[in-house]
């Protein structure tokens, strides 16, 4: 497993092809294996996969993005948040196709979901059943990404209400992240990690 660990990357770039549909019942069945207090398992997962439900949700996508580009240079924490708040602008409106491709073209969106009702530490158990299908998708040769729609800057642009609409998840029901799962076009660079001794303490700190 630590292999797999150590080789996984999240992937921008898909091919549109064929995957079958036992790879995402594998891939769903990893997320429940997922560790989470008193069992409660408070994931739903909704499975998309054809192309006139993914358009609506690119668009989403694309546009949370464009406003976020736009309110750039007006946020008070942009210069906190990043170096160079105009690099980070025209990076991103110079990326807004690939984004859209992002969605579009991998075979499945999975829009993974949590009732905060079953669970209040849902975010983090949603988060272990996504590690464990990303994973999985990774063991079967597939790509995976986590768009997460919870706690990013992102999040704060994206019309999740829209998505619920399209989708007819219930109102109580948290969006968590979207997850495109196809075979990979484009492997990005292996990142870089920090080694054991920068980031563990033994005993104490």
């Amino acid at each position: 497993m630590i292999h797999i660990i150590r080789k996984r990357r999240s992937i921008r770039h898909f091919k549109s092809d064929f995957v079958r549909p036992e790879a995402i019942k594998v891939i769903l069945d990893a997320a429940r294996w997922a560790p989470s207090s008193n069992n409660s398992q408070p994931w739903q997962f909704v499975i998309i996969s054809e192309k006139e439900e993914k358009v609506p949700i690119a668009e989403l996508y694309v546009d949370a993005y464009k406003r976020e580009a736009e309110d750039m240079l007006f946020r008070a924490d942009a210069e906190e948040r990043f170096k160079d708040p105009f690099e980070v602008k025209k990076r991103i409106l110079g990326m807004l196709d690939m984004l859209r491709h992002q969605i579009l073209d991998p075979p499945y969106i999975i829009i993974a979901c949590a009732d905060p009702r079953k669970s209040k530490s849902f975010l983090f158990e949603s988060g272990a059943a996504i590690q464990n299908m990303m994973l999985t998708a990774w063991d079967l040769k597939l790509g995976s990404c986590c768009i997460e729609l919870c706690t990013t800057l992102l999040s704060e642009y994206f019309q999740v209400d829209k998505l619920k609409y399209i989708l007819d998840i219930p109102e109580e029901i948290v969006v968590v992240a979207l997850i495109p799962i196809g075979k990979i076009a484009k492997m990005p660079e292996n990142p870089r990690r920090e080694i054991l001794k920068d980031f563990h303490h033994t005993e104490f700190w």
